[in-house]
């Protein structure tokens, strides 16, 4: 039931648009170059300006190229120092200390509204991914890279972490399948108390 519901919500629209792409190349004989043409040259670009549209909407991403901004320029920053951008540093680190709890309670708010854990079989799908693919993943790319040992095992406990609650922020925000995105990160962080559990131990961590 699940794989037939992935196949149909995912798989099933892309051979639909693909197969009428073939009939319409049988029936009408298009000039392939041309449609290729309009591809490349409007429709992807609009594509990715529309996408880059929607990620400068995301406060995130400043907030990223201004740190770098400061590293790459050299400015030492300190709550404890003096200064005004120590001043205003401190008091950013004040609001970031609050982001997490908030961050937590907007995931009990989340979950009071909907009341339950919504879409069970696709929310196990989506926990079973995360928890459990991830991690061979992890020790497959460590493999290709050549890591050491201390930088695989720190690959492979990242990995096992749970769905981010940062990620229901997104959803909330955009309104993409924000209960299906919060029963997920709740599901996968009760599952993590065991899988990471484990994986500590297999690591010989502890």
């Amino acid at each position: 039931m699940i794989a037939f519901s992935v196949f149909a919500q995912v798989l099933l629209p892309i051979i639909v648009v693909v197969a009428s792409g073939c009939v319409l190349q049988r029936r009408l004989e298009l000039d392939l170059h041309s449609v290729n043409r309009v591809s490349l040259y409007l429709l992807s670009p609009a594509l990715i300006f529309s996408s880059l549209v929607q990620l400068l909407r995301m406060p995130q991403i400043y907030a990223v190229l201004a740190a770098l901004a400061f590293r790459l320029g050299g400015v030492r920053l300190d709550p404890m120092g003096d200064g005004i951008l120590n001043d205003v540093f401190r008091g950013v680190d004040l609001v970031a200390d609050a982001a997490v709890p908030l961050l937590l309670i907007i995931l009990g708010l989340q979950l009071a509204e909907t009341g339950r854990i919504s879409e069970g079989p696709k929310v196990a799908l989506g926990t079973a991914l995360r928890l459990g693919l991830s991690v061979p993943l992890a020790v497959g790319l460590s493999y290709l890279l050549n890591l050491d040992e201390l930088s695989t095992k720190l690959a492979i406990m990242l990995s096992s972490m749970p769905t981010a609650v940062n990620v229901t922020i997104l959803a909330i925000e955009f309104n993409v399948r924000p209960r299906f995105v919060s029963s997920v990160v709740v599901v996968s962080t009760a599952a993590s108390v065991f899988t990471l559990t484990l994986i500590l131990v297999l690591l010989g961590v502890g």
